[in-house]
């Protein structure tokens, strides 16, 4: 079974530090082996790692890049700082060619420029120079840096024919997050085509959060490998002065299903403080005993189904299907019902959701995606007899089986918006007991409570951040995407905390600190939340359900990009509008 490394080019370290990386499989200092990847490396070791004539090597290395000018938008481009590099250069090889170096370093022309320079003028240290190029050759540009690795480095040998650069083209800003995406998939389908069983080790160290970003967002899609896992560099700074080029760096393995675990473990209702949380759970306790069939209403991320499993005395007992996942009808009353075996070409005897939700409960969300097929069969499901259970019948079974379980639907659509889309004989049946999830923005008591439940079960360290100013940010937000949200503001606010010295140098405009970092990335999502406005556009929806709810998510908006109603009017105000904040306001309480 192949072994395969995927990174981006990591501009703040450069391919050099990427050849250490793989050094240290190389060296066995780590073991693709490993249960769990977590080791402290010396990057001089590194170097001298692929010295060995054997090791481990990975059957393929595709590099991920884009042109240097796209780079250079975002970050400053290094060339003037070899000197500073030679300044804090702590290695004596080094410092006995210091003046030679410093000449070297003086040169403004590419790399092969300078190793003719050194030939011809310091023929007596050529090969030194060769040997030591490595500690500068983040310096210089991209093309450089790869045609030393497969040319001059050390591991040229090693990874001749194994490593590929993936130049993509057509991507011209590293913060276009949605363009990150498209552009990382694009690549995966190359570099996994008829290789899925393969092992995939994906550096997440990119030098922008982005790329971080998307590779879970990816993962959690399905849409990388299933035998893929992540993994971060990180510089010790707790043992190596900031004064010394080459610290000890840590290789510490990440899970790769994130978001999917904070959705199974985050309890976002079971120590609430604001009135309209507490009413929910009085709610959900209620209409529990009732037996009848529970409907849940609210918007995307807000936890409706970890509401439900809250309530689920047996886990196991929980299941759950997001009915936007059937892919036709038959697909879903197979999922629901069950099938009996020759049902259908292939069909084998299977219980159905709601036979393995006996005594328990069955989620189902994303209900305004059923078919008006499926709604009608699950509508006749759904009628219980005296003894409060449902009749199942399994495709391709004549016989009905008796089944005894709760049944929470849900949705992210108003209840008008629902009326209007599902057949009424089956709205009537679910609509019995409804609950409506509040948002995060009406609840701002447990705002700081969420905070610190995202991070933790984001398993980050250090500790909470709990300053003041991210607190009093965090409570301004409306945050439309709810937890997802804040979901995006730790992932961002965590990946500024990995950042070296040097990458935080580069980074653009005011974003110098990680609250400043994570304002910066929360305002670049949410350009892509209002781009992405159509995609929940329906010709089975009313246009005047439609516009109510772009006006609603549209005011959202403007909050979040201007900080206020205020600022947005004087803003809108100098283009020639005349919105007033009075119509903000209707429009963000449309219903």
């Amino acid at each position: 079974m192949k072994n395969i490394y995927v990174s981006w080019h990591i501009n703040s370290h450069g391919i050099g530090f990427t050849k250490n990386t793989l050094a240290a499989f190389y060296s066995n200092k780590i073991s693709i082996n490993d249960p769990w990847i977590d080791t402290l490396l010396k990057q001089k070791e590194m170097e001298n790692a692929f010295s060995r004539k054997d090791g481990f090597l990975f059957d393929e290395v595709h590099y991920l890049t884009v042109p240097t000018k796209v780079i250079e938008k975002e970050f400053t481009y290094r060339g003037n700082e070899k000197q500073l590099g030679l300044e804090r250069e702590d290695d004596g090889g080094v410092l006995e060619l210091k003046k030679v170096w410093t000449d070297l370093l003086k040169l403004d022309g590419s790399l092969e420029d300078l190793f003719e320079y050194a030939k011809s003028t310091y023929p007596k240290h050529y090969k030194k120079i060769e040997k030591q190029i490595w500690r500068f050759i983040h310096y210089f540009p991209l093309e450089d840096q790869l045609n030393w690795f497969q040319t001059k480095s050390n591991a040229a040998n090693q990874y001749k024919g194994r490593f590929k650069e993936h130049l993509i083209v057509g991507l011209d800003d590293l913060r276009d997050i949605k363009g990150v995406a498209e552009a990382v998939e694009k690549k995966i389908r190359e570099i996994t085509f008829k290789k899925k069983n393969a092992n995939y080790f994906v550096n997440l160290s990119a030098g922008f959060g982005e790329a971080m970003v998307v590779w879970y967002t990816l993962f959690e899609a399905g849409r990388l490998p299933e035998k893929t896992r992540f993994f971060r560099i990180r510089d010790d700074k707790s043992t190596t002065k900031h004064t010394k080029r080459f610290r000890d760096f840590y290789v510490k393995e990440c899970p790769t299903n994130i978001v999917s675990s904070i959705q199974q473990q985050f309890e976002p209702f079971k120590r609430p403080t604001s009135t309209s949380r507490i009413l929910v759970n009085k709610l959900m306790e209620n209409y529990l005993k009732s037996g009848f069939a529970i409907l849940l209403l609210g918007e995307r991320g807000i936890g409706k189904s970890r509401l439900a499993a809250q309530y689920a005395d047996d886990q196991s007992k929980f299941k759950a299907a997001n009915c936007a996942s059937f892919d036709d009808d038959s697909k879903a009353e197979a999922e629901l019902f069950g099938t009996k075996k020759g049902a259908f070409t292939g069909a084998v005897e299977k219980k159905g959701l709601f036979l393995e939700a006996e005594k328990g409960i069955l989620f189902l969300d994303e209900i305004h995606h059923l078919s008006k097929r499926v709604q009608a069969k699950l509508m006749r499901a759904l009628s219980t007899d005296a003894n409060n259970e449902f009749s199942i019948r399994r495709l391709g079974s004549e016989k009905e089986e008796k089944v005894k379980c709760t049944v929470v639907l849900a949705s992210n659509l108003s209840i008008q918006q629902l009326k209007g889309q599902l057949l009424p004989d089956f709205y009537d049946r679910i609509s019995q007991l409804v609950i409506e999830l509040p948002p995060l923005r009406d609840t701002p008591q447990d705002r700081i409570e969420d905070w610190e439940n995202i991070w933790n079960q984001m398993k980050f360290d250090p500790d909470v951040p709990e300053s003041i100013p991210l607190q009093k940010w965090l409570k301004t937000l409306d945050l439309p995407g709810n937890y997802r949200d804040l979901q995006k503001i730790a992932i961002a606010y965590y990946t500024f905390t990995t950042f070296d010295d040097e990458t935080k140098k580069m980074l653009p405009g005011k974003s110098k600190t990680a609250l400043a970092f994570a304002q910066s990335q929360y305002a670049a999502y949410h350009a892509i939340d209002l781009q992405d406005l159509t995609t929940e556009f329906s010709i089975e929806r009313t246009t005047k359900v439609q516009v109510h709810e772009f006006k609603k998510r549209f005011a959202h908006w403007i909050f979040e990009r201007f900080g206020s109603f205020a600022k947005a009017i004087e803003h809108y105000n100098a283009l020639g509008d005349t919105i007033t904040k009075a119509t903000l306001y209707s429009w963000r309480k449309e219903d």
